[in-house]
């Protein structure tokens, strides 16, 4: 069961935006947005090979990563699973 996802965006990123509010929308899971153009963010980005922005790293109850979405329809098939 998915219970952390980390929201790796970028200040002008037009669909990360969409992605944030989307997300706020979603109970039950804690959601921690990292900027992927600061040094922190760069370095965590290549800690799970984020590529692009917004990318999505979903976790289970034991911190394992268990999926990744790049955009609301994945987000949405890796929820509904």
């Amino acid at each position: 069961m998915i219970k952390k996802c980390k929201v790796f965006t970028t200040p002008t990123c037009v669909k990360c935006g969409s992605m944030k509010q989307y997300l706020e929308g979603v109970d039950g899971i804690d959601k921690v947005i990292i900027d992927a153009t600061s040094p922190e963010g760069m370095e965590e980005a290549k800690t799970y090979n984020v590529m692009g922005v917004p990318t999505v790293v979903f976790f289970d109850e034991d911190d394992n990563e268990v999926a990744t979405a790049h955009d609301i329809d994945e987000v949405e098939e890796v929820l509904d699973n």
